[in-house]
């Protein structure tokens, strides 16, 4: 008997551990935010009561439970990356008719890193649904962009959209089969970069975080399709 072709989302399912989506948003005429620049050159202040004003948020910056698994679970900045300035603010919007958390990171690499994670490969739906949500604070704040290159941000990879796609991945036997320099040139989204869960014991079978690699002169739906259909041959 001829045997089945592989359902291509169920071993997504059951590859994929969770995927986070991420944008970058930097408020125009700011310095973007370093070891160097002054904490009273960014107005963190303001900046807060203006995301309040939209939206209602939770600050769980000095939560101990949240301290502890943001990065773990979440994908959230570990405590060692964070400065005196670092923010982590949650927003509750509802998608799809359940309420969802929508992660707000403040002075993160860039100004503003909205984040949602989860088990879900909706990933069409779920940038679609980011995106508008963090439309609401562009009036207020007043995001950099440029007509030519798009949103600005610190990182060059991340110029243009600001869209970061990452997901954890349980690939058995990466390693062995020398496949994560393969992963590494995909072309579907141009390019893919790759690191270890566990980068001291990079095993056969250890988890894999993954990533979209650029996001300049590319509209986010290309680059959802293309990132989803680059885990689905890897599965």
């Amino acid at each position: 008997m001829k045997p089945k072709p592989a359902d291509e989302d169920a071993l997504l399912s059951s590859m994929c551990l969770k995927t986070q989506i991420s944008l970058v948003r930097n408020v125009a005429r700011y310095p973007f935010p370093t070891q160097e620049t002054p904490l009273s050159a960014v107005p963190v202040a303001l900046w807060l009561k203006q995301l309040g004003r939209i939206f209602p948020y939770e600050d769980l910056t000095d939560n101990e439970e949240m301290i502890a698994i943001a990065d773990i679970r979440f994908g959230l900045a570990p405590i060692e990356d964070r400065h005196e300035a670092y923010r982590l603010l949650r927003f509750a919007p509802v998608f799809n008719g359940k309420e969802v958390s929508v992660w707000c990171e403040l002075m993160a690499g860039n100004h503003f890193t909205f984040t949602m994670t989860g088990v879900e490969l909706d990933l069409v739906e779920r940038v679609t649904f980011l995106e508008g949500f963090v439309d609401q604070f562009a009036e207020d704040l007043d995001f950099a962009y440029d007509e030519q290159f798009g949103y600005l941000t610190s990182l060059l990879t991340l110029t243009g959209t600001g869209l970061r796609i990452r997901s954890w991945v349980h690939i058995p036997g990466l390693m062995t089969m020398n496949y994560q320099m393969h992963l590494a040139g995909a072309a579907e989204v141009k390019g893919v970069l790759t690191e270890y869960l566990l980068e001291d014991d990079p095993a056969p079978g250890n988890i894999v975080i993954l990533y979209n690699r650029f996001s300049l002169h590319l509209p986010t739906a290309d680059i959802v399709r293309d990132y989803k259909k680059f885990l689905k041959r890897v599965a």
